[in-house]
């Protein structure tokens, strides 16, 4: 396969939120070997969701392991990373799935936060995250409850429906750390299905 090809190649891949298949620099390249600004990159996207074989009210290891490793974040109950998400850190008040109450049974959510304290998780990706889509849902259908992406602060929303919120990372960064936080007479507690990230291949 000629150069022209597979550079062809791994940009369709990267398109998909696939993995390059080959070293490139920071700044990106075009076909014709030139430098090209990060803006001019294709944007990848990996639409992260959820598969759980059940609930458990055991809260994750901060590195995303969990006392039963079947709840283990990895590729068994982690869907659609392509390769993005390298690892997990910081990980506090999170918990596998939900048994009862709030936005009812789920094993395709992770629910952070509990009535006393909020939940964060941080997710280390290959390449640098400028926007993330997050679907959730929040306990309470009249309390409100809050998120917040890498400081980025989210609506103050109270509903029993899971919809989206998008959050514009003002600087690009291969962590992401995902909170709750506790709106005056709020609720700290969401359960999130699904989490698209996206990102620029190669920045």
């Amino acid at each position: 396969m000629n150069k022209n090809k597979r550079g062809f190649a791994v940009l369709a891949l990267c398109m998909l939120g696939g993995i390059l298949a080959l070293e490139i620099t920071t700044s990106g390249f075009n076909l014709n070997n030139n430098f090209i600004v990060n803006a001019d990159l294709p944007e990848g996207l990996s639409s992260v969701s959820f598969t759980l074989p059940g609930n458990n009210s055991v809260t994750y290891n901060q590195n995303g392991t969990h006392p039963t490793a079947t709840y283990n974040l990895d590729d068994d109950t982690v869907v659609g990373n392509n390769g993005l998400i390298t690892g997990y850190s910081g990980i506090d008040k999170v918990y596998p799935g939900n048994s009862t109450g709030g936005y009812g049974t789920s094993t395709t959510t992770l629910k952070f936060g509990s009535s006393s304290a909020v939940g964060t998780m941080t997710i280390a990706a290959k390449y640098s995250v400028h926007k993330v889509v997050i679907n959730y849902a929040t306990w309470s259908a009249t309390k409100n409850s809050q998120l917040k992406v890498n400081g980025v602060m989210g609506q103050k929303v109270a509903r029993l429906t899971f919809a989206d919120e998008t959050f514009d990372l003002s600087t690009p960064s291969t962590t992401v750390t995902i909170e709750t936080t506790f709106p005056t007479s709020g609720d700290r507690r969401v359960g999130i299905v699904r989490i698209d990230l996206y990102h620029r291949c190669g920045a």
